[in-house]
């Protein structure tokens, strides 16, 4: 196997796989998080309906979202700038609800989406 067959089999990397990865073990830690959360809360008595809503909103939403913006920067690379800043603004929900997946998933969302929109921006 010469350079060339192996620069070409490791070519995904260039194409922004590496921040979609990085993102979606953002949104799996902060899912994780997420539901040990309501699995103490739900062993625990449960809460008023009002603060279900808010939790589902703060708690679980972001962590389901980071996961789809790392299949949608996975799949439309074209738009990776656009689903980076949106990783960026949905990590920083996540931290509100799960303290950010306790500050793991926040960061290695962060930085996932970081490195998207900065891949997108250094293509222009």
């Amino acid at each position: 196997m010469n350079y060339e067959q192996l620069t070409k089999s490791f070519s995904w990397f260039k194409q922004n796989r590496d921040s979609s990865i990085l993102t979606m073990a953002g949104g799996i830690v902060t899912l994780y998080v997420a539901l040990v959360e309501l699995s103490l809360i739900l062993s625990n008595g449960g809460l008023p309906q009002s603060q279900y809503i808010l939790y589902y909103v703060t708690g679980l939403l972001p962590a389901i979202l980071e996961i789809f913006f790392s299949v949608l920067m996975w799949v439309y690379n074209s738009r990776s700038g656009l689903w980076g800043v949106l990783t960026i603004l949905v990590a920083f929900t996540s931290f509100i609800g799960t303290s950010g997946g306790l500050l793991v998933g926040f960061f290695l969302a962060f930085f996932g989406g970081i490195m998207s929109a900065i891949f997108k921006l250094s293509k222009n």
